[in-house]
């Protein structure tokens, strides 16, 4: 597996861990604010690592604009950078494919979280 393929695991492992470590420290939806903000911290720096990782393995090299995107609106950065680096129909499928993991696992582990623990934090 090349790196962005580990990073990309580690990724969901970070989303995973961090929506379960949530339900347990709190389990009485105390700061879901919190909970929220290092969650997208954690998947905004996983992305950029990836992007990186990606631009090594493609022989290119990120762009200051969409490095800056990234970890401003990683979302849109992540398209950027994706729209930069490939034909425009596979950096559409990659980010569908991409984001489309991220938001399955953390649906998935919410749901898990809920059963095992009873009630997580989330936005009110």
């Amino acid at each position: 597996m090349t790196r962005r393929g580990w990073i990309y695991v580690a990724l969901i492992v970070f989303v995973t861990l961090s929506v379960f470590t949530a339900a347990v420290v709190w389990p009485n939806r105390a700061p879901a604010e919190w909970t929220l903000f290092l969650q997208l911290y954690g998947v905004m720096a996983f992305t950029h690592g990836w992007e990186r990782a990606d631009a090594r393995q493609l022989g290119q090299r990120q762009s200051p604009a969409a490095s800056l995107l990234t970890v401003l609106l990683v979302f849109v950065g992540h398209a950027v950078y994706l729209w930069q680096s490939r034909h425009w129909r596979r950096a559409v499928v990659v980010w569908l494919v991409y984001w489309a993991g991220v938001v399955v696992i953390w649906i998935a582990a919410t749901f898990g979280a809920s059963a095992a623990f009873g009630d997580i934090p989330t936005a009110d």
